[in-house]
């Protein structure tokens, strides 16, 4: 009793002073941030292109009408999709210089295309029309609705309609302007590049 009492009365006082002998600390015993591999990137992106799509996705049954079973989801889609140059290969049999020094010969793999970014800021459902049968279905789920599917289709779209614009070709261009001045810059009169032609 007498033992309880004592510190009872030292921790009023320890209150008084200020200080609690209660309070919890906090130590962060993390260990340090290990860089587990550091790449060199070799991929010069020489031109991007930014797109919008439409994604217009329905999907009906056979034998009910629309307002019954079956859904229309619209999707506004924006993104970007870069072309890329491969630096890798730079030296070697790739690089070719003349004899006397003053000329330069490069060759280089063809612009690829990289994958759609969406931007999901802007990116969003603009407007979703379901059958009765739907909404009944969605409202006893108790799985939250997911459009990933629409994000995918969004992105093979964009990135199909990337396929059908100058990019790539635009992206060379740049890469080569790029290069020739660099190039000349060090000392050479010529510079060419050229570009491998494309896997078909």
């Amino acid at each position: 009793m007498f033992a309880l009492v004592a510190v009872l009365l030292v921790a009023v006082v320890a209150l008084l002073a200020g200080w609690n002998p209660w309070s919890a600390t906090t130590e962060d015993r993390s260990a340090p941030v290990v860089l587990e591999q550091l790449r060199d990137l070799a991929r010069y992106k020489a031109a991007s292109g930014d797109f919008s799509e439409l994604v217009d996705v329905e999907t009906d049954a056979r034998l009910l009408p629309d307002f019954v079973a079956g859904q229309r989801t619209l999707l506004i889609a924006v993104g970007t999709v870069d072309a890329e140059v491969d630096f890798s290969r730079l030296g070697g049999e790739y690089v070719t210089v003349s004899a006397d020094g003053k000329d330069v010969e490069v060759r280089l793999p063809p612009a690829e295309l990289s994958e759609t970014r969406l931007d999901f800021d802007r990116t969003h459902v603009v407007n979703r029309d379901r059958g009765i049968i739907d909404r009944l279905s969605e409202a006893l789920s108790s799985n939250a609705r997911d459009d990933q599917v629409l994000y995918q289709r969004a992105s093979a779209q964009i990135e199909a309609a990337a396929t059908r614009t100058q990019l790539r070709q635009r992206a060379e261009e740049n890469t080569r302007l790029m290069l020739t001045s660099l190039l000349q810059g060090l000392g050479y009169e010529q510079v060419t590049v050229t570009f491998d032609a494309p896997t078909p």
